[in-house]
């Protein structure tokens, strides 16, 4: 019985380590956000605690899209792509996925691996996308943390 007692235990704790979310400094990111014509919304949480950020707001067909690579200690990224009024012509998202209560959105593998996940939100399109590292539960982890940041 006392063997029963710490399988279970250290199941349960192998399970409970996986999927972990962390916060991270958004104070760098709050402030781009000021350069753009829209307010989006960022991630509150990511599935890594960010080692580095990138953050471009280049124009954009009359505007400034966000721009937002999130890079973890192995060098590994999330890219983060929010655009106002404008969609990514490229696209191979065809899974429709419920990201919460209120909200869905597409997902789709391209040819080279790279996992996308789209959603619009009051004419606010966004676009979180990894090479091939993150899956595609902890891009809808990342995608239901989004908060509203202030201007």
């Amino acid at each position: 019985m006392k063997h029963l007692h710490i399988l279970f235990i250290l199941l349960f704790m192998v399970g409970c380590s996986g999927d972990q979310m962390h916060t991270y400094n958004t104070s760098k990111l709050k402030h781009e956000i000021t350069k753009l014509n829209f307010n989006p919304m960022i991630p509150k949480t990511l599935p890594f605690k960010p080692e580095n950020i990138k953050i471009k707001t280049p124009e954009m067909g009359g505007g400034r899209m966000l721009s937002v690579k999130f890079y973890n200690e192995d060098n590994d990224y999330l890219l983060l792509g929010v655009m106002k009024g404008q969609r990514n012509v490229i696209d191979f998202t065809q899974d429709k996925v419920v990201i919460n209560d209120s909200l869905t959105g597409k997902y789709g593998v391209g040819p080279n691996g790279g996992k996308v996940l789209k959603w619009e939100k009051e004419d606010i399109f966004y676009q979180l996308s990894s090479p091939q590292n993150f899956s595609k539960d902890q891009l809808i982890d990342v995608a239901e943390s989004f908060v509203g940041v202030e201007k």
